[in-house]
C-alpha cells in the first residue's frame, strides 16, 4: 500500500517548502491540493501542482481535486497536457464537482457566471467532456501536437456509490474520502464497486483507488492532543452535515501508520491521501513518515 500527502489547510507560501519536505521523505508517492476560496487557501491548484513538480525531483504533483464546475474541461486540459508536455510522468488531475456548492452565493455566482446553471448534468457532461479531449477523442485538438506525450491520469472524487461506479465505467482513477464523511462500510462499498465495474482505458489498465483519510500524526503527544482539540473545535463552528466524519486518525508515527495500513486493508484501497489538519504540517508529515517505513 502506498502513502500520499493531500494538503488544504497550508496558506500557499507555505506549500512549496512542504512540497519540497514530502518530495525528500521518500515514503510519499504523491502530494497533492485541494481548490478552495477561503482565506490563506488554495484557489487554482493545477497551476500549484505545475509549480510543485517543477520544485521536486521525484513526488507526484497533482489536483485534489479542480472543481469542474469552476472550471472550462477543455482548457483544464489544454493546461493539464501543456504540464505532461513539460514534467513528464509528474502530474495528476483530480477533479470534483465541489464542496464550494457551501460558499456563499455571492461568491458562487462569482466563480460559476450564474449559480442557477450548476447543476448535475452540468458536472456528467463536463466530466465526459474532460476524459475526451485528455484522451484525444474530441475533435479537433489544435493544441495538442501528436508526438506529445500521454495526457496525465485523471481521478474522480467519489463520495457515493453512483460516482464509484462511474469512475469505474470511464476507466479513471478512484478517490474516496473519510474527511468528507465516508464510514467504513460506505468507502468499502464504493471501492468494491469501483473495483468490479472497471473498464480499462488509455489511462489506467487496472482499478487504482484511494481514501482520503484526515487526522494529525506525532511523536510528541501534545500536539497530537492539541491537534484534535483544533479539529474539533472547527468542526464545532461549522455546518455538521458539512464536516461529520466518523474516521479520522490521530497519534505517534506508529500507531499512526499502522491505523492507516488498517483502513486502507479494510476497505480495499491501493493507497491512503493522508490530510493533516492543521496548518502546521511539517512535523506531522515526518512522524508519519518515520511510522510508515518502521511498518513495511
Amino acid at each position: 500500500m502506498r502513502i500520499s500527502v493531500l494538503n488544504f489547510f497550508s496558506p500557499p507560501d507555505d506549500v512549496l517548502a512542504l512540497a519540497k519536505f514530502c518530495d525528500r521523505e521518500c515514503c510519499f508517492h504523491r502530494f497533492w491540493i485541494g481548490e478552495h476560496h477561503g482565506a490563506r487557501q488554495v484557489a487554482d491548484p493545477l497551476t500549484l501542482a505545475i509549480l510543485i513538480a517543477g520544485v521536486t525531483s521525484r513526488i507526484r504533483a497533482g489536483t485534489g481535486a479542480i472543481s469542474l464546475l469552476f472550471r472550462n474541461p477543455y482548457m483544464v486540459a489544454e493546461t493539464a497536457m501543456m504540464a505532461e508536455a513539460f514534467l513528464p510522468g509528474r502530474i495528476d488531475l483530480g477533479v470534483t464537482k465541489a464542496a464550494g456548492l457551501e460558499l456563499d452565493p455571492a461568491v458562487l455566482r462569482l466563480l460559476t457566471g450564474d449559480a442557477e446553471q450548476v447543476s448535475p448534468q452540468t458536472y456528467e457532461q463536463r466530466i465526459a467532456i474532460l476524459r475526451d479531449t485528455l484522451l484525444r477523442k474530441t475533435t479537433p485538438l489544435p493544441f495538442f501536437d501528436p508526438r506529445s506525450p500521454h495526457a496525465p491520469p485523471m481521478f474522480l472524487m467519489a463520495t457515493s456509490t453512483q460516482r464509484a461506479m462511474q469512475a469505474a465505467q470511464h476507466g479513471l482513477g478512484m478517490v474516496t474520502s473519510f474527511h468528507h464523511g465516508g464510514t467504513l462500510e460506505s468507502v468499502r462499498s464504493m471501492t468494491r464497486a469501483y473495483q468490479a465495474h472497471f473498464v480499462p482505458s488509455d489511462m489506467f489498465s487496472r482499478p487504482l483507488s484511494l481514501a482520503v483519510v484526515s487526522g494529525y500524526i506525532s511523536d510528541h503527544p501534545d500536539r497530537c492532543e492539541r491537534a484534535e482539540a483544533t479539529e474539533r473545535q472547527a468542526r464545532a463552528q461549522t455546518r455538521a452535515d458539512a464536516t461529520r466524519r466518523s474516521v479520522s486518525v490521530f497519534g505517534s508515527g506508529r500507531d499512526g501508520a499502522l491505523r492507516l495500513r488498517e483502513l486502507g486493508a479494510a476497505v480495499g484501497v491501493d493507497e491512503i491521501l493522508f490530510l493533516c489538519v492543521i496548518d502546521d504540517c511539517r512535523e506531522c508529515y515526518a512522524s508519519l513518515s518515520k511510522g510508515w517505513l518502521s511498518t513495511q
